[in-house]
C-alpha cells in the first residue's frame, strides 16, 4: 500500500494543547526575548537620535574655540543665525531700557542717550562682521570674546565691561580645552537648561551662559540632509 505524502509530518505536528509544558515555556521565553531585544534596539536608536544634535552643538562650540573654520562653515546656517541674534539683542536692549525707566532711576545724560541710540547700529555691524567663521576665528586670535565687544559697543556699564574682560582673560588660557574630550562634553552638557524636539527635524536647546546664570542662549538646530545644523540663536534673560 502506498504512503500518503505528508502523513508523517501531519502525525508529528502537535496542536497547541498537545505541546509539552516545557516546550510552551521555551516558546514564551523566546517571544519575550525577541520583544525585549526590539525594545532595547528602539531605545538605543531613539537615544542616539536625541544625542545627535547635541553632539553637533558641542562640535560647533569646540570649533569656535579652536578656530576650525571648515566645521563652522559646514554646520551653521549663518544668515538666519545673524538675523535671529540681531533681533534678540535688540529686544534685550529695549527691555533693559524700559526697566531702567520704570524703576525710578535718574534720567540718563545726553552722552548716555547718544550711546543708547547708536548701540543697535553698532551691534548689528559687529554681528555682520564677526558672526561668521572667519570673524569668530579673528576674535579668537585677538583673544577677545564677542561678549566684551558687545558690552563695549552697546555702552554697557564699566562693571559689566570689567566682568567681561576678566572672563575672557580667564578664558584666554582655555583651561577647559586642556581637559579630556569627555570632560569637556560633560561640562557643556551640564549647562543645558532645556532641550525640546519641535519635530524630527528641528530641536531647540536652552543653554546657560558660563559667566551669568541668568542669561540664556536659545539655539535651534535643523536637520539638513544627513547633518544637523545651527539655524537660530537668541539671547534671553540678563543683558550684557
Amino acid at each position: 500500500m502506498g504512503r500518503v505524502p505528508g502523513a508523517g509530518a501531519a502525525r508529528h505536528q502537535l496542536r497547541p494543547e498537545e505541546k509539552p509544558e516545557n516546550l510552551k515555556i521555551f516558546e514564551a521565553f523566546h517571544l519575550i526575548r525577541k520583544l525585549v531585544t526590539a525594545l532595547v534596539l528602539m531605545g538605543v536608536l531613539a537615544g542616539s537620535y536625541a544625542l545627535w544634535p547635541l553632539i553637533t552643538a558641542y562640535q560647533i562650540r569646540h570649533a569656535a574655540k579652536t578656530g576650525d573654520v571648515a566645521t563652522l562653515e559646514r554646520k551653521v546656517h549663518w544668515a538666519p543665525v545673524r538675523a535671529s541674534l540681531k533681533s534678540s539683542l535688540a529686544e534685550l536692549s529695549q527691555a533693559q531700557a524700559e526697566a531702567r525707566s520704570s524703576d525710578g532711576s535718574p534720567a540718563p545724560s545726553m552722552w548716555t542717550r547718544v550711546k543708547a541710540a547708536a548701540a543697535p547700529m553698532l551691534v548689528d555691524r559687529f554681528v555682520d562682521s564677526y558672526v561668521n567663521p572667519e570673524g569668530i576665528n579673528q576674535l579668537r586670535q585677538m583673544g577677545r570674546s564677542w561678549r566684551s565687544v558687545i558690552v563695549a559697543m552697546s555702552g554697557g556699564s564699566a562693571k559689566a565691561l570689567e566682568g567681561a574682560t576678566q572672563a575672557e582673560g580667564t578664558a584666554g588660557a582655555s583651561p577647559d580645552e586642556a581637559l579630556p574630550a569627555l570632560m569637556r562634553f560633560i561640562n557643556f552638557y551640564n549647562r543645558i537648561v532645556r532641550a525640546r524636539f519641535h519635530s524630527l527635524s528641528a530641536v531647540e536647546f536652552e543653554i546657560a551662559d558660563k559667566h551669568n546664570a541668568e542669561r540664556r542662549y536659545i539655539s535651534q538646530f535643523e536637520l539638513s540632509g544627513l547633518e544637523w545644523k545651527l539655524a537660530s540663536v537668541r539671547v534671553v534673560g540678563a543683558g550684557f
